[in-house]
């Protein structure tokens, strides 16, 4: 992270020089993407913390409680996708000041889901392209249970635990019995049903390491085209 803070300050400084009238709004937005960076990689510890309090659960410890264990990993799976639109909506205001004025002219300001799609269809390259799809899928789940849930469908959860990981079931808002599943199933494959009975109406949160990687590389590669 702090190799790509320091690529990022080099790059808007580098246009500040070139675009002296910009400089104070590149400075400041250089400075503002620094600081969601740091507190992002921030959110992404905390969750890994809390994935792992879930993972080693010791039900026979009376101070701890489950509950409490999977409200905090649901409250720090939110503030994670939060934080990772924060980063995509500064990525948006700075790229506004220092990309080249034929990206600028034509890159959506208003919407942080169509501006990762104006980055997969401008930028004809893996490095970006591999990278994009994961970002979007966060930005949309954070705005179907975050930012607009009142638009949607009210939904359940649950907390699932997959082969030393942990994710969030979103489930149809009504009783299910629980089931015991035969084996564990990677919650992202086509296979997967939450262990509940007759619950065919459901969600899955995305996978959190992924869009770290994800928005982490995609910035990587796309500091070299500005």
């Amino acid at each position: 992270m702090e190799n790509l803070v320091k690529k990022i300050a080099e790059t808007c400084e580098y246009k500040a020089t070139i675009n002296p009238d910009k400089r104070n709004k590149i400075a400041l937005s250089s400075r503002t993407m620094a600081e969601c960076l740091i507190k992002f990689e921030s959110r992404y510890e905390e969750l890994k913390k809390s994935e792992e309090q879930l993972a080693f659960f010791d039900p026979e410890n009376r101070q701890e409680r489950l509950d409490d264990i999977q409200i905090n990993f649901y409250n720090k799976n939110e503030a994670f996708h939060q934080s990772l639109y924060t980063v995509v909506s500064t990525l948006i205001n700075m790229m506004n000041h220092i990309a080249p004025r034929s990206i600028v002219s034509q890159m959506p300001i208003n919407s942080a889901s169509k501006f990762i799609a104006f980055l997969e269809k401008t930028y004809h390259t893996s490095e970006i392209k591999n990278y994009t799809p994961q970002i979007l899928e966060s930005i949309l789940y954070r705005s179907k249970t975050i930012d607009h849930p009142q638009n949607n469908k009210v939904y359940d959860w649950m907390t699932y635990g997959y082969f030393g990981r942990s994710t969030i079931i979103h489930i149809s808002d009504k009783k299910h019995n629980v089931t015991t599943p035969n084996k564990q199933v990677d919650p992202y494959s086509t296979e997967f049903k939450p262990p509940l009975q007759d619950c065919n109406d459901f969600f899955v949160a995305p996978d959190f390491d992924k869009c770290y990687t994800a928005l982490i590389n995609l910035l990587n590669n796309l500091i070299k085209y500005l």
